[in-house]
């Protein structure tokens, strides 16, 4: 039988003592990434998605697995796993060559094939879809990370904005995100302008609205050491590692913005800077205005996963793997 465990823990952060729930997931085996929409939360395995009730954390069903069919969903390498898009009445989920749509309680509809077999991360928008690409510059032998609308057919329209270079076999570690979310007939993203938010519409026109000046953090010896540990112990990556050795390159300091969530009307950003074990995010409303700062757990899978989380209803899911039950279980940490 499933427990539910309640416990209050002092959250170091802004002002605020947070309650926690922690709830055993004994389906769960390795799990890779979450989404949450109004009613259910999805937490996928590779080519399997898992699907819990949010109002009571019970698990109710899982669909997918490997394979080329209508109903199954082709594996990403290197241990990557389907991407969840949940949008008003369906499930919308990327996967190598095809996308998927799924109804919220995890029925089949229709799927589409892509024209990019690795990168896409496909999601509705201005009656079509948005979505990631490349371009290559020959000349200098590198390429960019694009966003690009797409029609109803997934054939490209416009590249309506580029994110950094990536120069033949070497990259920066760790690198600008590609992390974007669509917010009405806008797209919220980071810019390359320091500490900075940027809204984009279809067309690419660019609106800086939330920066604030914020200290570069100084890339250290213990950050580069933890990096090449996790990717001696990986099984996806441990054989790669005089190969990445050659390609990784750390900048000098930090991106200013490690990840960005975008739910309820509110954006919350994680930056690199850490304190008792615990990362900083700040909490903005959708139209710029500052509500808090605090401090959350935020943790990894490898080198490139962090462990799956996500914010729904002003509260804080997020996956724990406790080594001494050999189970899995999801905290919920209530931020009112």
């Amino acid at each position: 039988m499933k427990k539910i465990l309640l416990s209050i823990l002092l959250i170091t952060c802004t002002l605020t003592v947070f309650a926690e729930k922690i709830t055993p997931l004994p389906e769960l085996v390795k799990p890779l990434n979450m989404a949450i929409s109004d009613e259910h939360i999805y937490i996928t395995e590779n080519t399997t998605v898992m699907v819990y009730s949010l109002k009571d954390l019970k698990f109710i069903k899982k669909f997918g697995q490997e394979g080329s069919g209508p109903k199954e969903f082709r594996r990403f390498p290197f241990g990557f796993s389907v991407i969840i898009i949940p949008h008003k009445d369906v499930l919308y989920i990327n996967s190598p060559g095809k996308l998927s749509i799924f109804t919220k309680d995890g029925e089949f509809v229709k799927e589409q094939p892509t024209r990019l077999p690795m990168v896409g991360s496909f999601r509705p928008f201005n009656k079509g879809y948005v979505g990631l690409g490349f371009t290559v510059d020959q000349a200098r032998q590198s390429s960019s990370l694009t966003l690009n609308t797409y029609n109803q057919d997934l054939k490209k329209i416009k590249e309506i904005y580029k994110q950094g270079g990536f120069s033949r076999g070497r990259f920066e570690f760790p690198a600008n995100n590609p992390i974007f979310y669509v917010h009405g007939n806008k797209l919220i993203m980071p810019g390359q302008d320091g500490f900075e938010i940027i809204k984009l519409d279809a067309q690419g026109n660019k609106e800086s609205f939330i920066k604030r000046d914020y200290k570069k953090i100084a890339m250290n010896n213990s950050y580069k050491q933890k990096i090449w540990d996790s990717i001696k112990k990986d099984p996806f990556m441990s054989s790669q590692f005089d190969a990445m050795k050659k390609m990784m390159k750390f900048p000098d300091y930090f991106p200013y913005i490690q990840n960005l969530f975008v739910v309820d009307g509110k954006i919350y950003i994680l930056t690199f800077l850490t304190k008792d074990g615990k990362s900083e995010f700040f909490i903005y409303h959708t139209n710029g205005k500052f509500i808090k700062r605090i401090f959350l757990p935020y943790e990894y899978l490898n080198v490139f996963l962090p462990m799956p989380s996500a914010f729904k209803n002003n509260k804080y899911y997020r996956l724990v793997d406790n080594v001494d039950s050999e189970e899995w279980e999801l905290h919920v940490i209530d931020l009112d």
